[in-house]
């Protein structure tokens, strides 16, 4: 039996399930059902982290139980579901719908039922980090996170889950955990770093010590930032003009930078930089392009450039990372 923590049992509309092809533990999905393809991702104790990918071709219920040899049986966890494309709906008490633009926020009862429901006929694929609460409490120490986190972080298994907006620096914090840049225990080391941060952050996100009014003039902000990144990463081979994505959304160019200044860290141009060296980065991965090739696609006149530039983001130039294993 593995130490994965989670056992995913299935269940057809016409009432079969993975029950009635391996009764005591759940069968794989018939070929005409669909496929998945979960991929563990190493982050050491407490630490859990895996990519999915599936695809359904009719509907389909899912059960997730939490494995009893896991690490995660004995205690409460959070997780932090990020979707690249498709939808997941959950459901624990609530019905929650996650989308590549709001990820998923559980704490997470050993106990309880979770039912998943993905939706058929298109590509579903997400990250998922999950965290033991005795995990945190080590690395918090003393730290108090207000008394609804204290109570989960001592222990106590209250229900809570939201579906906040996926913040750029939550969405690069989940990517860098899924493409460390070492390997080994340095890799493992560096992706347990990144984990801790992304819960940070998604804490963050929840601090309820925030005015509702300041929540909501940051959530306005929120949505044209959103937009606009919406805009640029549906094409950022070509990506249109800046100053047209602010006529679009009926604000100047000067206060979109403001917004992405405030939201993102960055200006609209630096963060579409980094978005298209992060899309340069994936692409060199694959091997298919060479680095000249990927310069000059992503509109560097002198490759000289771009070297320089994924050098500095990444700390390593795009030909080493290219032909690394």
């Amino acid at each position: 039996m593995s130490e994965f923590p989670w056992i995913v049992s299935w269940k057809l509309e016409n009432g079969m399930s993975s029950h009635d092809l391996a009764p005591g533990w759940p069968a794989q999905l018939p070929k005409d059902v669909g496929w998945e393809a979960i991929t563990p991702v190493s982050a050491g104790s407490g630490i859990c982290a895996f990519s999915y990918q599936g695809e359904l071709y009719q509907p389909t219920a899912f059960c997730a139980d939490i494995n009893p040899v896991s690490a995660f049986s004995n205690e409460p966890s959070i997780m932090l579901r990020m979707i690249e494309s498709g939808h997941v709906k959950t459901i624990l008490s609530d019905n929650l719908t996650e989308t590549k633009d709001n990820y998923g926020f559980y704490i997470i009862d050993p106990s309880a039922d979770h039912a998943i429901f993905n939706r058929h006929n298109e590509l579903n694929k997400a990250f998922i980090v999950q965290v033991s609460c005795s995990e945190l409490r080590k690395i918090a120490g003393d730290l108090s996170f207000g008394p609804r986190m204290d109570r989960i972080f001592n222990g106590h298994t209250d229900f809570f889950s939201a579906t906040p907006r996926m913040s750029m620096a939550l969405h690069e914090t989940m990517k860098h955990i899924q493409c460390a840049p070492f390997s080994g225990p340095f890799g493992e080391l560096y992706r347990r770093g990144k984990i801790i941060e992304s819960m940070a952050l998604a804490l963050n996100d929840l601090d309820e010590s925030v005015p509702t009014e300041v929540r909501r003039t940051i959530s306005a902000d929120e949505r044209k930032a959103q937009l606009a990144r919406d805009i640029l990463m549906a094409d950022l081979i070509n990506p249109p003009p800046i100053e047209n994505i602010a006529t679009q959304l009926g604000i100047s160019h000067r206060r979109l930078n403001m917004i992405f200044k405030d939201i993102f860290g960055m200006t609209v141009f630096s963060c579409l930089v980094a978005w298209r060296l992060d899309l340069a980065k994936s692409m060199l991965e694959r091997g298919e392009l060479s680095v000249k090739q990927v310069a000059y696609m992503l509109g560097y006149s002198h490759p000289n450039n771009f070297v320089y530039a994924f050098r500095r983001r990444f700390g390593i130039s795009p030909g080493r990372w290219r032909s690394k294993e």
